[in-house]
């Protein structure tokens, strides 16, 4: 049986859920940061994926593409039954772990938003650096670009070399300068409070509303991340003067004095 809809209206992890207990190809496409991701699964198991139909990709890819999904809640998906035989077993990744991690990642990425280094800030390899203690994706990332960083990068031509979208390479830099990994070449200065990129999880102007009880906060977005969707105010417009908390003397005392300014 076919199973197919879109993130708006279903979280990731109940759609792996329900997945996890079959056999065949979960198809997502038109998330931001990536056009399709095909996700093969047996019975529990992660076995193989492309991203944008690109095979053989390291692991990190996949967390990537996944955390894109959970962030933007946007794009459709697909799952469609596959013989065992069709399925090729070049991994071995529990679907329970992938979700777990997923949403770790989505976690992290928005506690620490405020904090992540401006997209053009540049950053070199410390001398010293440890790079055996690094594990994981950690790891992968590093060394999808570790030639940039030894003469000096940002996230931005990391980005590009990757294809693994930036606002997940802004916070890597920003764990391995805490680590001591990488040092600050040159810092670039951030335009307000969020830096020309708008916050990471923003209220829309208009909510859905639904009827599922959310783990965290799901938002529906609009654009590319980290574009800004602009929030309407709750508040009531105030007047020329704010009454709120003010007894009878004290508006009369306030409408006086305004009629005289008039």
């Amino acid at each position: 049986m076919g199973l197919f809809g879109e993130f708006k209206d279903f979280f990731f992890e109940d759609v792996v859920t329900v997945i996890s207990a079959k056999q065949g190809r979960l198809s997502i496409f038109s998330v931001p940061g990536f056009d399709s991701l095909f996700l093969d699964v047996d019975f529990g198991y992660v076995r193989d994926f492309q991203v944008n139909k690109t095979a053989n990709l390291d692991e990190g890819y996949l967390l990537s593409a996944l955390k894109n999904v959970v962030l933007s809640r946007e794009g459709s998906f697909e799952f469609s039954s596959l013989d065992s035989e069709v399925i090729d077993k070049r991994l071995s990744i529990p679907l329970v772990t992938l979700v777990l991690e997923t949403v770790r990642g989505v976690d992290e990425l928005e506690a620490y938003y405020d904090d992540l280094p401006h997209p053009e800030t540049r950053f070199i390899l410390q001398d010293g650096a440890d790079l055996h203690a690094m594990a994981g994706d950690d790891r992968s990332y590093f060394e999808l670009g570790q030639d940039l960083l030894l003469k000096g990068t940002n996230a931005i031509e990391l980005a590009e070399r990757s294809g693994i979208p930036e606002i997940h390479l802004r916070y890597y830099l920003y764990r391995w300068n805490l680590l001591g990994l990488v040092q600050t070449l040159r810092l670039h200065k951030k335009i307000g409070h969020f830096g020309n990129k708008g916050p990471l999880i923003v209220a829309p102007a208009n909510p859905v509303v639904t009827n599922k009880k959310s783990r965290r906060v799901q938002i529906p977005r609009k654009g590319n991340l980290g574009q800004p969707v602009h929030q309407q105010s709750d508040s009531k417009v105030k007047g020329p003067f704010d009454v709120t908390g003010l007894n009878l003397d004290d508006v009369l005392d306030n409408l006086a004095q305004f009629i005289r300014k008039s």
